[in-house]
């Protein structure tokens, strides 16, 4: 579908109401994370100190689009929601440095044709640090639970900046069409090191009039790499259990409501209804 329109919205709500269900849920109770670091660019590797590379994937159990049950997950909370903002959590022996890479503007990023592989070409192709694909519902403002219009499928990549702080994910469907979400990556304590926050634009959030975009799966694989002897990910040390900590946390906006007397821009111009506990997975080194 090129284009959802209003009229469109109307038409559709109510035709995809799934049967026998019973009662709706909360975004936090079925939202998860897979966070993996690995040596090389395979993803089943075990890595060790030096460059790696990560997998990160928050997702909705039991409401990837293409499951044919959807009868349970995110799909049966009403009023739909749209993420605003998330947060990613790095262990404290890794260090993630998109810095130390060069850039690609924003501009640049937004106006990518989502037909041509990496990075524009008008940017360093070492900007392109990753990619991956995300899905989700399309869901009209106050569906009640189980309804749904669409269930869109994206691509994303990831690219340096040129900031030593800030990286840009890209992200295209049919239906939200080129979006950008700015992580900005900032410390943390305890057992993380790092944390990236993840703010959604108001495009991806709110696709169409009367639309929320409620994503359900987010993957994106960053391959070990480096720039000039500088590495984007490094795992500074293996600790003695063998393990590394990586963390996910989700804040929701019921309607994707923007804040009162706000033209919102992006996810920190709405209302945040909840949010889900940090959920910590671990990842075996050596």
């Amino acid at each position: 579908m090129k284009k959802l329109t209003t009229i469109a919205v109307m038409g559709l709500v109510g035709v995809f109401a799934l049967s026998g269900v019973a009662m709706a849920v909360t975004p936090a109770e079925d939202q998860d994370w897979e966070g993996k670091i690995f040596a090389g660019s395979k993803t089943s590797s075990t890595p060790k100190k030096g460059s790696v590379g990560a997998y990160l994937h928050p997702f909705h159990k039991n409401t990837w689009p293409g499951v044919q049950t959807k009868t349970t997950g995110s799909v049966l909370v009403s009023p739909p929601f749209a993420t605003a903002y998330a947060d990613v959590f790095l262990d404290k022996n890794l260090n993630f440095n998109p810095g130390a890479f060069p850039g690609c503007s924003l501009e640049k990023v937004l106006a990518l044709d989502p037909n041509v592989k990496g990075a524009p070409p008008s940017c360093p192709k070492e900007s392109f640090l990753g990619s991956g694909d995300a899905a989700g519902f399309a869901r009209a403002v106050n569906s009640p639970a189980g309804v749904y219009l669409l269930t869109p499928t994206l691509q994303d990549r990831l690219f340096a900046s040129g900031e030593k702080n800030k990286v840009y994910l890209y992200t295209y469907s049919e239906v939200s069409k080129q979006n950008v979400i700015v992580g900005t990556i900032s410390k943390a304590s305890g057992k993380y090191g790092q944390k990236i926050r993840f703010v959604l634009p108001k495009g991806l959030m709110l696709p169409a009039p009367g639309v929320v975009s409620q994503l359900t799966s987010f993957d994106t694989t960053i391959p070990a790499k480096s720039y000039k002897g500088k590495a984007l990910l490094t795992l500074k040390k293996c600790p003695s259990n063998k393990k590394i900590n990586t963390g996910f946390q989700n804040y929701y906006s019921n309607n994707a409501t923007a804040k009162p007397g706000v033209n919102p821009v992006d996810g920190n111009d709405f209302v945040v209804s909840s949010n889900s506990a940090i959920i910590n997975k671990t990842a075996k080194c050596k």
